[in-house]
This record gives C-alpha cells, structure tokens and sequence, in this order.
C-alpha cells in the first residue's frame, strides 16, 4: 500500500490517494481553466476580426461602405482600406477584390479576384446585401468543362504529320558517303518519293525511323555497320543512331530526341551513312520514317 501524494505518482487499487494529491489536481484543473479561458477570448476576438473585414453595409442610397481587411494575393500580402462604393440601381452587383487588391463593383459574376459580397439594389435603394465569410472567399472556379473534350486533348497531342515506308529496296551505291533514303509509300502531308520532307506549317518535329539494312555479300563478320542521320536545309542535324551486324542484316530504330524546329517551307530528310560491307541495300517492306509535330 503506497501514499499517492503527487500527480506523477502512478496509483494501483490498494493505495492511498492522500489530501495532497487532491490539492494538486485541482491546482492543474484550475490552470487548464484558465488556459481555456484566454484561448477562448482570443478566438472570440479572431472571430470578430474575420467577420468584420471587408464587412459591406449600407450607407444611403446606392452607396454602401466595405470596411477595411488584409488578403493575401499573388504572394503578397495587401491592406485595403475602408472605402464607399456605389452600386447600380435595379440591379444585382458583386462587390469584389480585384488582382491589383482594388475592390469593384460589376453586375456580372467576375471571371479573377475574389468576389465579398453580393448587393440588390430596387429604386434607388439597397434591398439586400449578402456579405461573404472570409474563410469562404475563393478565386472563381476554373471552368474545366472542355478538358474531356477531343479539341482539348488534341490541341496538347503529338501529331503525327506524316508517313513514309519503302516498298523497294534501296541500293546503297557506295561506303563512307551519305545517301538520302527514298520512300515509295507516302501518307499524310510533307514527304515527296525522293525523300525530302517540307514543313507545311512551323513547329517542333520529331523524326522516328526504322530502317533495315541486308547485304547480299557472304563474308566473315562483322561484315556489315551502318549510321543513320537527320538533315535539314542539307545540313548534318543529328546522327540518329549507328549500329553493326555479323549476319548480313541490322536495323536502326532511333529518333531525334531534341526536337527539330522548322519554319514553314523548311526541308529535312534521313541519309544513310555506310561505314562496312558491300552489296547493301535499305530493305522495302521493313524502313519507314514516321514524322511528329508536337503541340
């Protein structure tokens, strides 16, 4: 059996809650009063505070006064002070601060800022003020009815521009010189059978190619490499990729990760660059080059 004297004390059913330890609970619960006392005057005093800020009453008239207020906007924290406003007759307006911290008047919803209240006005006098809490003030809505929309979607796509494909091979005539490969098989706008593609519009372009290369010699491996480039206006833009093979056949799938920006008019076309081998010839059936536009 233990005397429990203090609140740190921890009791077990035999013991002995002493005049001591009663004296120190009420003591605690009295403090916990007293905290509760000041913290509800301070709410009280917020609440009074919220409520009253950007407050909009009636004066005379068409005129009513909005009182002063502090808002946080774009960043930046801006005081308004108290001002008159006058609002049209017969009408209903809403009384609302603007992105300049200026507060306004207008008859139509306002599509920025932050609306704080809304006034009817009836023969040349105010009938009805709603004032909003503070803490329900929010910019407008933003209007997301088109975002499920195909317009919508499309217009932040890639879109495919066109399509080139090979249906005969391509001879390579020689090694250590660029040819520009030609597509038989066009689809979409830009391409011509020599090759060459021209921008119809200005934008941001992304070649993707994939082309196979055999050979028809029998050697010992590696027999055969191969390097695939993009031009434009009949310079070197980027090497797309380069690769070898061992049994007389290899592809090059690659693209331009950076982006080529053209201007209307402007022409590009994919050469390929043979490093080893003889007898090669860019496959039909196989190569094709898919041009991208990006939004």
């Amino acid at each position: 059996m233990v005397d429990i004297v203090n609140l740190g004390q921890v009791a077990q059913d035999s013991d002995i809650l002493r005049a001591a330890w009663i004296n120190a609970a009420s003591r605690k619960l009295a403090d916990l009063e007293q905290s509760l006392a000041v913290a509800n005057e301070k709410l009280g005093t917020l609440q009074s505070q919220l409520s009253q800020a950007f407050q909009v009453t009636r004066s005379a008239g068409l005129t009513a006064n909005v009182a002063a207020g502090t808002i946080k906007i774009g960043g930046i924290v801006a005081s308004i002070a108290a001002l008159s406003i006058t609002c049209p007759d017969n009408s209903t307006s809403y009384v609302y601060i603007d992105n300049n911290a200026q507060v306004l008047v207008a008859t139509t919803r306002p599509s920025g800022g932050y609306e704080i209240a809304r006034v009817v006005t009836s023969g040349g006098q105010i009938t009805e003020i709603q004032n909003y809490p503070l803490f329900e003030v929010r910019p407008p809505a933003i209007n997301t009815d088109n975002f499920a929309t195909i317009e919508y979607a499309n217009s932040r796509a890639w879109q495919r521009i066109a399509l080139a494909r090979k249906t005969q091979d391509f001879p390579i005539p020689a090694r250590d010189t660029y040819y520009r490969i030609p597509f038989e098989a066009l689809e979409g706008n830009g391409f011509n059978t020599s090759g060459l593609f021209t921008a119809q519009t200005a934008g941001d372009f992304v070649f993707h190619a994939q082309i196979r290369v055999t050979t028809t010699a029998t050697q010992t491996s590696p027999d055969m490499s191969a390097k695939l480039s993009l031009f434009t206006a009949g310079q070197e833009y980027a090497i797309l990729g380069q690769t070898e093979s061992a049994r007389g056949d290899l592809t090059i799938n690659a693209s331009n990760a950076r982006p080529l920006i053209m201007t209307a008019g402007q022409t590009a076309d994919l050469r390929i660059y043979l490093t080893r081998g003889v007898q090669t010839s860019v496959r039909s059936d196989y190569s094709l080059v898919q041009v991208w536009k990006l939004p």
